[in-house]
């Protein structure tokens, strides 16, 4: 909010583009790993079945955030042009584009997370992490207030889920 209407704006328009591939890719992949974990028959091969789910999952969302990111500018300008916004501001947006297509990948993984500690009867632990990563990216957010960049906030927000995620996975 510090930084203007035009930042809340081109962030809007950033996050739309960014999080494009979470309803389109990733919420379906997710549904049909957490089918999948459901009715596997042991938990080794619910083990091996999210191994296999996560690995599909990183290479399906990796690659659609690298299309992205290598047509950032392009994407950007075609969303965001329609407005006919300057050539300043469209920078600004497709500058935080990055931080937005890594959030969408940490974001996707931590999906097919969940849905894995769910089906093993511990969702729990996966809300407690998630809680105690967003406590954490707000007091970062607190204590950076007025003294970071813009984009700061995203990657606040993906360090905190990045973090929850290890932790889920490590357990």
């Amino acid at each position: 909010g510090l930084a203007g209407s035009g930042a809340i704006s081109a962030n809007n328009y950033a996050m739309r583009i960014g999080m494009l591939g979470y309803g389109i890719l990733t919420m379906p992949l997710a549904q049909l790993a957490q089918s999948r974990l459901c009715t596997a028959s042991s938990g080794r091969a619910r083990s091996q079945l999210f191994k296999r789910e996560l690995m599909t999952m990183a290479a399906l969302v990796g690659a659609a955030a690298a299309a992205v990111f290598v047509f950032r500018e392009d994407i950007a300008r075609l969303v965001y042009m329609r407005g006919r916004f300057s050539a300043a501001e469209l920078q600004f947006v497709v500058a935080l584009l990055p931080a937005w297509l890594v959030y969408y990948v940490v974001l996707s993984l931590n999906a097919v997370t969940s849905r894995m500690l769910f089906a093993r009867h511990e969702g729990m632990r996966y809300t407690r992490a998630m809680l105690c990563a967003y406590g954490g990216v707000g007091l970062l957010r607190l204590f950076s207030a007025g003294h970071s960049a813009p984009a700061f906030i995203i990657w606040s927000a993906v360090i905190g889920e990045g973090l929850a995620f290890l932790w889920n996975l490590r357990l």
